[in-house]
């Protein structure tokens, strides 16, 4: 087993654990949060045969921000950095806002990708906005910067009086559940990393989610599955229903009665089919 973060020659920070040359696996984190955010354990890599790669979107931990970022720009920075890792094809998983840029790889790298995993993904007709954030998002976008850079100053004064405030904005089923494995911790470290370049990164990724995509789900040809808790308020459970109905012959999972964080507690289920198809 190994785990070891690095920076890569082309800007990507990305953790690597698991099996080195099992099955590749690339996972792509949520919003915001960085490859620190990890659900799956060591011994279930290894008994997996997994060798598991999380790289940091631009922006967050050490990777190297840019600021005309998009999703469609995204697939070809990820190819760039699996060139470098020596990563031919691998499978591809996508949790929460980490799924539009996963599925902006599937659209325009399929042939990199042997499968897609979709965690209570956000999907193009359905975000976790409201018609004020809309409004501030596509048509005062200073106003949106200033306000993020407030909050970002606040949880530098005030780091874990913020992580606790965004615990209690958690379904309470996902506050059990975190609490009963001592998250705090890593949410803090979590956060660290995604407000270490700033704020306009988050920013813009608000941004990528809610404008045009650029592609139709519609058009994904690579094998693709879906979970979701039905009573996910992070990210409704209404998007990977949409995105199922969209994405040729995709399999969804839901899981009634439990919230966003299904991935610590379904771990195994959502990774074996990735080996055991």
């Amino acid at each position: 087993m190994s785990s070891a973060s690095w920076a890569s020659s082309s800007g990507v920070s990305f953790t690597r654990r698991g099996v080195k040359d099992g099955h590749p696996v690339v996972f792509l984190h949520g919003w915001p949060s960085s490859n620190r955010e990890q659900f799956a354990s060591d011994e279930l890599l290894q008994s997996l045969n997994l060798d598991w790669f999380s790289p940091n979107r631009p922006g967050y931990g050490e990777t190297a921000w840019h600021q005309d970022h998009g999703l469609l720009d995204w697939p070809a920075r990820l190819v760039a950095w699996a060139d470098e890792q020596c990563l031919d094809s691998f499978h591809l998983v996508g949790y929460s806002g980490g799924g539009p840029f996963a599925m902006a790889c599937a659209y325009k790298i399929p042939e990199r990708l042997q499968s897609l995993t979709l965690i209570a993904s956000l999907a193009p007709q359905y975000g976790p906005w409201n018609r004020v954030h809309s409004l501030l998002l596509r048509r005062t976008p200073t106003l949106t910067h200033v306000g993020f850079r407030l909050l970002g100053a606040y949880r530098k004064r005030f780091p874990h009086r913020f992580a606790k405030r965004a615990f209690q904005l958690l379904h309470p089923k996902d506050q059990a559940l975190l609490s009963e494995i001592n998250f705090l911790p890593t949410l803090l470290e979590v956060q660290n990393d995604a407000f270490a370049q700033g704020t306009a990164h988050l920013v813009r990724d608000l941004q990528l989610y809610e404008g045009p995509w650029g592609f139709d789900p519609a058009e994904i040809q690579v094998p693709t599955r879906l979970y979701v808790g039905s009573e996910d308020i992070q990210v409704p459970a209404a998007c990977s229903y949409w995105l199922a109905e969209r994405i040729p012959n995709a399999k969804l999972t839901v899981y009634n009665g439990e919230a966003h964080y299904i991935p610590f507690t379904h771990a195994e289920e959502t990774l074996t089919p990735i080996v055991i198809p």
